[in-house]
């Protein structure tokens, strides 16, 4: 599982270790780019609390963030978390956060979501929202799409950019990041199958195909990308 660095940043620390020591998950830290999770080779979730859902000025952000991982993923959830209270001994959930049902903002904001094809989960914590996130994960593993394990390590090799080789992966994810149309699964898969970037750009549709197991869309998008005023001497690579 793919979980953003904003969301360690923004106190998820909780959820991410739920994940590792209850559902034993292996959990990555890496920088998405417009969703909260991967759990699946083209599924994603985004976490968002209920105070940030009830706020109208944010319902132009939110839309502009599910178009962008809707374009990517062929499956996106949002799991609405209750927010958590500050309390003596820590963290807890707010036990007098006002009822979703009868809170007219998260209401409406909810309803224009749910026109959209994203499916939507409400969690009380975040313990449960990792249970959520393991058992979506657990989906995904069911009908054959969950994350390779060979793909996590390519993330892992990333995320180390002090590394000469780190820092060599992070800038081919950072080019083929900009292909629309791709989720990091792909674009991880595109590192693990390509040892240059030139051998990527210059592969045809079979071959993107073959040797990434890429639908035919993904393979086109890929091909006509490379060759649409696409110089390769512009490359760090």
């Amino acid at each position: 599982m793919l979980v953003d660095t904003r969301e360690v940043s923004s106190g998820a620390n909780q959820l991410v270790q739920q994940l590792r020591t209850k559902h034993h998950s292996k959990v990555l830290v890496v920088s998405l780019q417009t969703c909260s999770f991967v759990i699946g080779n083209r599924c994603a979730v985004i976490r968002k609390s209920v105070s940030d859902l009830s706020l109208v000025a944010n319902r132009t952000k939110l839309a502009e963030q599910l178009r962008k991982t809707h374009a990517n993923y062929d499956q996106v959830y949002l799991i609405a978390e209750k927010d958590r209270i500050k309390v003596q001994k820590g963290w807890q959930s707010s036990a007098n956060a006002v009822h979703p049902a009868k809170h007219q903002n998260f209401q409406s904001t909810l309803v224009l979501i749910s026109q959209t094809k994203t499916l939507l989960l409400q969690s009380e914590s975040q313990e449960e929202t990792a249970d959520l996130l393991y058992d979506l994960a657990c989906d995904q593993k069911n009908t054959g799409s969950e994350i390779d394990a060979q793909l996590a390590d390519i993330a892992t090799i990333s995320s180390n950019t002090g590394d000469k080789k780190g820092k060599r992966m992070k800038n081919f994810i950072q080019i083929y990041s900009a292909i629309p149309g791709l989720s990091f699964v792909d674009i991880l898969t595109l590192c693990f199958q390509f040892q240059s970037f030139k051998e990527a750009v210059e592969s045809s549709i079979v071959q993107l195909r073959s040797r990434c197991k890429f639908r035919i869309r993904i393979a086109e998008i890929i091909y006509r990308f490379f060759r649409h005023n696409f110089d390769i001497r512009m490359t760090p690579l």
